[in-house]
């Protein structure tokens, strides 16, 4: 089963109590992608959720704690919870990432997208601006390949996410094809071969289908 993954360049809250109301709705979310086993119940972080602020002084952690909602609030706190993002990643994703940086959000605020890009886990976002509030999220970045004669080249692509901010995000995502009878943890999508180097380029690569990808239409947020 997938995986989900916080999106560290989404957490912003002008006060808690909205903080609050959208960590609620998102762990139904959640909670309803566990129970159609479509995810498991593991969030992967950048940092300890202690450690992640939506404002100055005021934690993630603090936020999971105040929520009166019992079920999101045991649900959230039984989450298994990998932090950094590399925690116990798979081989051939753990071997691409380091040569991936975010083009419109760069490292290190744009690695859990990225992370998302490259081996279809779901982003889990705070609804803070409105690139957030949707159930798709593109994600422009860099690779790097190079081949035998060291040559190395940057290509410019893209992917489009499943993203989690509300609770009616998660439905799209129930009678989504799956190409394969396994996870994409456990079969992820392959490091693609070296490109015939070349120095720059201008121009944004079509959309790459990587094995675990799920063909969407007539999406909105």
């Amino acid at each position: 089963m997938r995986e989900f993954v916080l999106n560290d360049a989404s957490i912003a809250a002008a006060d808690q109590r909205t903080a609050i109301d959208w960590l609620a709705d998102i762990a139904k979310g959640m909670s309803s992608l566990v129970v159609e086993k479509i995810a498991q119940n593991t969030l992967r972080t950048s940092r300890s959720l202690q450690e992640i602020h939506y404002r100055e002084n005021s934690s993630l952690w603090e936020v999971i704690l105040a929520l009166k909602q019992q079920d999101e609030r045991l649900f959230l706190m039984r989450s298994i919870v990998k932090s950094p993002l590399t925690n116990e990643l798979e081989q051939s994703v753990k071997d691409r990432f380091p040569v991936c940086e975010g083009r419109s959000f760069p490292s290190p605020v744009g690695n859990s997208l990225v992370l998302c890009a490259i081996s279809d886990r779901i982003a889990v976002s705070f609804p803070s601006d409105s690139v957030w509030n949707s159930d798709l999220i593109k994600v422009d970045f860099y690779e790097l390949h190079d081949d035998e004669s060291s040559e190395v080249s940057e290509e410019e692509t893209f992917e489009e996410i499943d993203n989690l901010a509300r609770s009616n995000h998660a439905p799209p995502l129930y009678d989504a094809p799956i190409p394969s009878a396994l996870n994409c943890a456990d079969n992820p999508a392959p490091i693609p071969p070296p490109r015939t180097p070349y120095r720059t380029t201008a121009s944004h690569s079509p959309k790459r289908t990587p094995s675990c990808s799920r063909a969407r239409s007539g999406r909105s947020a």
